[in-house]
């Protein structure tokens, strides 16, 4: 798992999102989205969103009231309110994965009808480890070769 720290966002403040801005996103591996911390994230009038074009059509029923997800899209809309700004995965998800893969976009948008300006302090991502993949596939290759020498042991009558 990785946490991203975002210092340098708007054009006001240095670590600050303007209303209007998007910063965009993307890894050049397979991951899962798991998190993101918003700071200052608090009246009435602000909202961040999270797009990505590999959520469209997923089932996603979000954990936090404040929190909802438009599935055409493939965006989750914050909406601020009173709890904390760090929005986990069972938060963002109920506890489903949010997968992203290798060079697609994830937008993030913020936007603020009464002037203020809100941060972005991190965002968490996992990576698959090399070594589960290599299990992973090595487990598939042992199940296809004894799946297919049963098959043809049964072809051939041999019980």
């Amino acid at each position: 798992m990785a946490r991203l720290g975002i210092n340098a966002a708007g054009s006001d403040r240095a670590d600050r999102f303007d209303d209007g801005e998007q910063w965009t996103f993307d890894w050049n591996i397979d991951t899962f989205f798991q998190g993101v911390n918003l700071g200052d994230f608090s009246t009435a009038t602000e909202t961040f969103s999270i797009q990505s074009d590999d959520w469209i059509d997923l089932s996603i029923s979000p954990g936090s009231s404040e929190i909802t997800f438009d599935a055409t899209t493939g965006k989750l809309m914050f909406a601020a309110g009173d709890s904390s700004d760090d929005f986990t995965l069972d938060d963002l998800t109920g506890g489903s994965l949010l997968p992203v893969s290798a060079g697609t976009d994830i937008a993030i948008s913020f936007s603020d009808t009464g002037g203020q300006n809100a941060s972005l302090q991190s965002i968490t991502v996992a990576n698959p480890e090399p070594g589960t993949l290599v299990l992973g596939s090595l487990a598939a290759t042992v199940l296809l070769a004894f799946r297919s020498r049963r098959r043809k042991r049964r072809e051939a009558g041999i019980q």
